[in-house]
């Protein structure tokens, strides 16, 4: 396996996008409702059934906001936290149709980024962790549908990057960086795995009985 096949394999990682949400100024209710304003004795105007509810509150320049949107239509639920500027950002979001639930947040106007996603239709269980230009990254994934659970990162925008991966009959560790690579998985004798561990052995260095410690399996 070369490091083209290493890649292919998780050619499937990758940063999600930030998503900067403008919201609007005030405060009030979009969608059934209409503004919360009092008017002729203090009563809100009569509502009207909608597919999208929408609760927000917006404060000044530099201040905080929120937003709750509710959508019969789409099966979504989504919170948004952040300040008017979103330079720092929070979204928690629920969809019934893909079966998934995620967390989603920034800070820094989008320079350092983490994401949390359960997808039950797809059996998997991701956290991610990168920065706005995705020069580095890492994250951990759990595949029920595999199975397999893996931590991958990487570096330079990929000139360096390590994987651990196990899954039934396949488990290793990969290292790659300038071109070179290391890889260390359970060894076998071509028909049964083999244990491996460090080994004392006798060298001669420039005619000097010498140890080293090197990792082996016992010979067979």
């Amino acid at each position: 396996m070369d490091t083209k096949d290493i890649k292919a394999e998780f050619s499937g990682f990758g940063p999600i996008p930030s998503s900067k949400t403008t919201f609007a100024q005030g405060i009030g209710m979009g969608g059934s409702f209409a503004p919360i304003t009092t008017h002729n004795g203090g009563f809100l105007p009569a509502s009207k059934q909608q597919n999208k509810i929408q609760v927000y509150s917006s404060g000044t320049t530099d201040g905080q906001e929120f937003r709750v949107e509710v959508d019969k239509e789409e099966q979504t639920a989504i919170v948004y936290l952040g300040n008017t500027q979103l330079t720092e950002y929070l979204q928690l979001k629920t969809d019934t149709i893909l079966g998934e639930s995620s967390i989603y947040g920034y800070s820094g106007n989008g320079n350092q980024n983490f994401a949390l996603k359960a997808n039950d239709t797809e059996g998997k269980t991701n956290l991610s962790f990168f920065n706005e230009s995705s020069a580095e990254y890492l994250e951990i994934k759990i595949d029920g549908n595999s199975p397999e659970s893996t931590l991958y990162g990487y570096a330079d925008s990929e000139s360096e990057y390590f994987f651990i991966k196990a899954k039934p009959t396949e488990t290793q560790l990969f290292l790659f960086g300038d071109d070179h690579y290391v890889k260390i998985d359970i060894p076998s004798n071509s028909t049964t795995s083999l244990n491996a561990e460090w080994k004392e052995i006798d060298v001669c260095v420039d005619g000097t009985a010498m140890k080293m410690k090197v990792l082996g399996t016992d010979p067979y």
